[in-house]
């Protein structure tokens, strides 16, 4: 009986010992791969900061240019429903700058949206 339990005991050891270094390489990869995404996520978003520079950039620097190419692109992915409401905007940005002609604008880059800012003489 007691070679059986020093037999039985052996074999736990054993076991655990494995399950030990199969969790020590486990965390390693874990670590490991934990890090990469961490450095792939400030990757990502150093590279939408930029894109997002670059717009603001060519939405002051070309605003009209701008919102025809912006309109142009986003048409081709949005549903119709959407693009009738856009549309419907745009008939009514025409309409306040035809109101507006002697006014300043200003536009506002946030991290979501390009803004108009208007001041009226």
């Amino acid at each position: 009986m007691l070679n059986k339990l020093e037999c039985t005991n052996e074999k736990l050891r054993s076991c655990c010992q494995l399950s030990a270094n199969q969790y020590e390489r486990a965390f390693e990869n874990f670590k490991y791969y934990t890090k990469l995404l961490v450095e792939m996520r400030k990757d990502v978003d150093t590279a939408f900061k930029r894109i997002h520079s670059i717009k603001g950039k060519l939405a002051s620097n070309y605003p009209e240019v701008w919102e025809t190419m912006d309109r142009e692109v986003t048409t081709d992915y949005i549903h119709p429903d959407v693009e009738d409401k856009l549309e419907a905007q745009q008939n009514t940005k025409a309409e306040n700058k035809e109101r507006t002609s002697n006014s300043t604008t200003t536009y506002i880059i946030s991290e979501d949206s390009i803004s108009e800012v208007r001041d009226d003489d």
